[in-house]
């Protein structure tokens, strides 16, 4: 049975600001055409706290791809477990579905959760969301050169950290991509935790960097 964490950030600045704190899930050998979106976002006031709770609950959306901008039509949200290959498909020439029945004959490891494409009526260029808890962290498929065709596999294994920023809440969103992590701070979660508490705070009255503290 997955064990949920809960981390209780708490706001420790000696000044007020206007910065949220951005939560980010990044998968393994993520590629630099990925789409990334801010897992949470927390808005703790200046000496309070917010919590939330990470649990590995993986769940996929497919969207036709090759219909536009913005896309096509979308599935919805189909839950997933690491090790299942589901398959999509577009019946009667509609919009793409997930069939949510594990066809993995090791096409995909243990760790890792899978789709593929078997749109043909008619083929169909699909861009996939995946998201966790119900809250998308990456898109697949959305950039000009980053092609889901027929037949093409594509997993998910995420890594066993969260990554903490800084910004301004119109920060938001697929506006991160894969270099805004540089300026994150990881946190690798150690099997078995069940509760952390992270610190926010600056130096030099407010005006250093940002720090995150784990305990």
């Amino acid at each position: 049975m997955a064990i949920t964490t809960t981390f209780s950030v708490t706001n420790n600045l000696t000044i007020p600001t206007t910065n949220h704190i951005l939560v980010f899930l990044k998968p393994v050998r993520a590629l630099p055409n990925y789409q990334y979106l801010a897992w949470q976002d927390l808005n703790p006031p200046q000496g309070g706290n917010q919590p939330f709770d990470f649990v590995i609950d993986l769940g996929v959306q497919v969207t036709d791809a090759a219909s536009g901008n913005p896309p096509g039509p979308s599935s919805k949200i189909y839950s997933i477990n690491p090790g299942d290959l589901f398959a999509v498909t577009n019946p009667n020439s509609q919009g793409p579905i997930v069939t949510p029945v594990n066809i993995n004959q090791g096409d995909v490891s243990s760790a890792q959760a899978g789709v593929v494409n078997n749109c043909n009526s008619p083929v169909t260029s699909l861009a996939i969301s995946w998201t966790n808890a119900g809250t998308p962290i990456v898109n697949v498929g959305v950039a000009p050169n980053d092609i889901i065709n027929q037949g093409k596999t594509v997993t998910l294994e995420l890594e066993p950290t969260l990554y903490f920023m800084a910004a301004d809440p119109t920060l938001h969103g697929p506006n991160f991509t894969l270099q805004d992590y540089s300026a994150m701070t990881p946190y690798k979660l150690v099997a078995g935790t069940t509760s952390v508490a992270v610190s926010w705070t600056r130096d030099l009255n407010g005006l250093g960097p940002d720090v995150f503290s784990f305990t």
